[in-house]
C-alpha cells in the first residue's frame, strides 16, 4: 500500500504539485521510499526478463544482437545501481543547496528525489523499450526526459528551499558543470571508453 501511495506522490511531484513536494520533503523515513523504489525497479526487471524469455531469449537493438549474459547481469544490478545513482545525484544538488545557505540540508531533497525516482523508473523502462526498436527515437526521448528532469529539479529546489531564480539556477548548474568537467577528464584519459562499452554490450 505504501508503494502505491509513494508512486502516486511521485507522479504528483513530477506534475509540479507544490503541496506534495513540500509534504514529501518532510518525510522522516528515507528507508521506506528507498526500498519502495528498489522494489518497483525489481518489478521492472522481472517484466523485462519475462518479455525476453517470451521472445526466445534473444533481444536486438535495431538489427544488432545484444550480449544476453551481459544484459541479464546488468538487469540484476540495475535496481540497486539506480538507487545509488539517485542518491548520488540528489545528494550533489542538496550539498550545493547547503553551500548556498548553510541553514538548509540535503535530506529534504533526497526524500523528494526518491519519490520522483519511483515514478521515473517506468518512464525510463518505456524509453529503453522504444530504444530497442529505434536508437534515434530513443535518444530523442531521452534528451526530452533529461530536459524535463532539469526543469522539475529546478522547481523542486526552488520550492523546498524557497530560493530565488538566481540561487536555484546556481544550485542546478554548478553540479552539471562539475559532471561535465569529470566526463571531459575521463574522455581524455580513456578515449576509447564508449567504444569499449558498445563492444561489451553487443554479442
Amino acid at each position: 500500500m505504501y508503494i502505491v501511495h509513494a508512486l502516486i506522490d511521485g507522479l504528483k511531484v513530477l506534475s509540479f504539485d507544490k503541496q506534495v513536494i513540500r509534504r514529501v520533503s518532510k518525510e522522516k523515513s528515507l528507508e521506506d521510499i528507498f526500498l519502495s523504489t528498489l522494489f518497483v525497479n525489481y518489478m521492472v526487471v522481472l517484466v523485462c526478463f519475462l518479455v525476453i524469455v517470451a521472445m526466445g531469449g534473444q533481444l536486438y537493438l535495431e538489427d544488432r544482437l545484444l550480449n544476453m549474459p551481459v544484459l541479464m547481469g546488468l538487469l540484476l544490478m540495475y535496481p540497486f545501481a539506480f538507487n545509488i545513482v539517485v542518491y548520488a545525484i540528489y545528494s550533489l544538488f542538496g550539498l550545493m543547496a547547503e553551500l548556498v545557505n548553510t541553514k538548509n540540508h540535503v535530506r529534504p531533497l533526497l526524500s523528494t528525489g526518491f519519490h520522483s525516482a519511483i515514478a521515473y523508473a517506468p518512464i525510463l523502462y518505456g524509453i529503453a523499450v522504444i530504444t530497442t526498436a529505434s536508437i534515434t527515437l530513443g535518444l530523442i526521448l531521452f534528451t526530452v526526459f533529461a530536459i524535463y528532469f532539469l526543469v522539475i529539479m529546478f522547481y523542486i529546489i526552488s520550492t523546498i528551499y524557497k530560493y530565488s531564480f538566481a540561487q536555484s539556477m546556481m544550485v542546478l548548474l554548478i553540479p552539471l558543470l562539475i559532471a561535465g568537467i569529470a566526463l571531459t577528464i575521463l574522455s581524455v584519459f580513456v578515449p576509447q571508453i564508449s567504444q569499449n562499452i558498445i563492444a561489451f554490450v553487443f554479442a
